[in-house]
């Protein structure tokens, strides 16, 4: 039988009471007037406790009362929740699940478990997981997210050593972070190069080992700079320095514009589509990743404008291209 509101209101304060005395005996009269019901309903709540919450409450002959023979707090249950509001939780439980290997918080799943029991949800043998997640708990620099978190709350600075996969050359950077950003199963950290005067971004991969040191110094955060507009005309995560955004053009072919347009990877404004094709134009800074994705997409879009990106995407395929010209066929 589901648990009434008043019910659930009564068994809080008889676990609170109980809790509230350890070590001592609780008298049904007690009880009885903390609740302001018959000894019968509270028997009857004793009863719910032990069976529906597992609560280890003894009644005690030679004290005259109910006590708890170990630790026990009565658990968030039964909750007015529709089961539209519980199927958005399992939804939202499924979410959390996926960040459980980071070590930000060390507790967190077990926080987790615990508001699965809460909806009776459990994402384990008894009930098979029907939605999935792409992850990579063996990312090199998921450690650093924890100190990270802490430099960036705390407005202080850091610094460490760097080495890009395009260079041999190991850097030392003194840095104001403000942001954390995940992409792609890669995180990054966002800041500000006071030595160059300008903000760039920093895959943690990439940032040397026990290099990170957070600083005592520290600086004053600039409020108007947010992610938004950071990466307003970027795809990815590269933003090249002095490099203005310029005006795209891409035309796409019937199935391509379809996947695009499900799924597009920035945004865009439709110039013309027709049952050939379409084309669409973004305003973006030309940069690696734009010319991977482009690349990826191969005989399905071609890009009208500008020369510098067309110039660009033609020397990567003729680059890809010349590495078959031997190929035996």
């Amino acid at each position: 039988m589901p648990i009434s509101k008043n019910q659930l209101d009564r068994l809080r304060k008889i676990d609170q009471k109980l809790n509230q005395w350890k070590n001592s005996y609780i008298s049904i009269k007690t009880l009885v007037e903390l609740t302001e019901v018959t000894e019968r309903t509270v028997k009857e709540d004793i009863r719910v406790l032990r069976e529906e919450y597992d609560a280890p409450i003894v009644w005690s002959a030679k004290e005259g009362g109910y006590y708890y023979t170990t630790p026990f707090s009565m658990p968030v249950k039964n909750l007015a929740l529709k089961q539209e509001d519980i199927d958005k939780l399992k939804t939202a439980l499924a979410l959390l699940k996926q960040y459980t290997n980071l070590n930000i918080l060390p507790d967190f799943e077990g926080v987790v478990n615990k508001l699965e029991k809460a909806v009776k949800f459990k994402l384990d043998h008894s009930y098979q997981p029907y939605i999935f997640f792409e992850s990579n708990v063996f990312y090199q620099g998921v450690d650093l997210i924890e100190p990270l978190l802490l430099a960036i709350s705390q407005s202080k600075a850091i610094h460490f050593r760097y080495q890009t996969f395009k260079s041999n050359q190991e850097l030392s950077h003194k840095v104001e972070p403000y942001f954390i950003k995940e992409h792609t199963n890669r995180w990054y950290l966002i800041g500000y190069l006071p030595k160059m005067e300008q903000y760039t971004t920093f895959a943690l991969d990439r940032i040397k080992p026990h290099s990170l040191t957070i600083l005592e110094e520290h600086f004053i955060r600039n409020k108007t700079f947010t992610l938004d507009n950071y990466f307003k005309n970027v795809v990815g995560m590269s933003i090249l320095s002095n490099t203005p955004p310029e005006e795209i053009l891409l035309q796409f072919t019937p199935i391509q514009a379809r996947y695009f347009l499900s799924k597009p990877f920035h945004p865009y404004t439709i110039i013309e589509q027709t049952p050939t094709h379409t084309t669409v134009k973004m305003v973006l800074i030309i940069n690696y990743e734009l010319i991977r994705i482009l690349a990826g997409m191969g005989s399905g879009v071609k890009v009208l404008a500008p020369i510098q990106l067309i110039t660009q995407l033609t020397n990567y395929h003729r680059q890809a291209l010349e590495q078959y010209n031997n190929a035996v066929l």
